[in-house]
């Protein structure tokens, strides 16, 4: 699954990166542009961070929640455009509830609205919480990030 993760990653990077420097009156105006891999073990998680723009990709395991609060706080996040779940396994999904706990969020993306897991409910109940809905995204959509900054789907 990390395969995915990085698909996602470089999407990111070819979409993002080539807009993220521009010319103005007085020289060159760069944008900030990081991406976190946070150490949840053997799972997934990615925070991107552009100027002032934030998305999540997946949170790891239930267990890693507490972590990936404490690396939002640490870190000033607390709000998130966009929240991406890649697929609804607890090693993906499992973290997001310690997110939302934190942050709050715009958008929530995820192959599926339901799934059978403890760790996918109560990630929906965190969105419910923020009166957000799980998007599915489709082949071919696109998310803006950054006004002329996109993330296709595939």
């Amino acid at each position: 699954m990390k395969s995915k993760l990085f698909k996602i990653i470089a999407l990111l990077l070819l979409f993002i990166l080539p807009g993220g420097i521009s010319g103005t009156a007085s020289g060159m105006d760069e944008s900030a542009f990081t991406i976190y891999f946070i150490d949840v073990g053997q799972a997934d998680s990615a925070l991107v961070l552009c100027d002032a723009q934030s998305m999540l990709i997946d949170g790891g395991n239930v267990a890693d929640s507490d972590l990936v609060y404490t690396f939002l706080k640490k870190h000033g996040v607390n709000h998130l455009n966009y929240i991406i779940g890649t697929h609804a396994h607890e090693d993906h999904i499992g973290g997001l509830a310690g997110a939302l706990n934190f942050a709050t969020v715009d958008k929530a993306y995820c192959p599926v609205t339901n799934y059978n897991s403890k760790a996918f409910e109560n990630f929906k109940k965190y969105l419910e919480k923020q009166n957000v809905s799980i998007t599915i995204p489709c082949v071919g959509d696109v998310i803006s990030f950054l006004d002329s900054r996109k993330v296709m789907t595939w």
